[in-house]
């Protein structure tokens, strides 16, 4: 599943091709619904990429993590790591010692009460990366034929 992810560069080759194919940013504005400046920022990255850009590309963001060996791994994954490193720590407390972390901290972020800090991530050799992947039901009921 991980190589079927999109970079951001992939979603605005695809947005400005969508938009080439429509005519123009107003003209896929107006086949999108949308406003034709919301589209002219986001294809000329002035502006993040909406959740309304990505459902019309069929597409919807979701968070990765990338390995110091440029390998992207999922969530779970990431968990997977985090779990292991802290039983060959001796637990929470002791990894969070060892790692000048805030026991409370990484026992929230553990039970996914709270995102994983910057500090932890790079404990763990890891960097938070948002990609891309297509998602046929989100396809565009708003683009007009």
């Amino acid at each position: 599943m991980m190589a079927d992810l999109l970079t951001g560069e992939d979603v605005y080759a695809e947005l400005n091709t969508r938009i080439r194919q429509a005519g123009g940013n107003t003209a896929f504005a107006v086949q999108a619904r949308m406003n034709d400046k919301t589209v002219s920022n986001i294809a000329n990255a002035r502006r993040r990429l909406s959740d309304d850009v990505l459902a019309v590309l069929g597409l919807v963001a979701v968070e990765a993590y990338k390995q110091q060996d440029g390998k992207i791994i999922p969530v779970k994954a990431m968990f997977a790591k985090l779990n292991t490193a802290m039983r060959d720590s001796g637990g929470n407390d002791a990894f969070a010692r060892a790692h000048g972390l805030n026991k409370t901290t990484l026992s929230c972020i553990a039970n996914t009460h709270r995102a994983p800090s910057k500090q932890l991530l790079t404990v763990l050799g890891l960097e938070k990366v948002l990609r891309y992947i297509r998602v046929p039901s989100a396809a565009p009921e708003r683009l007009a034929a």
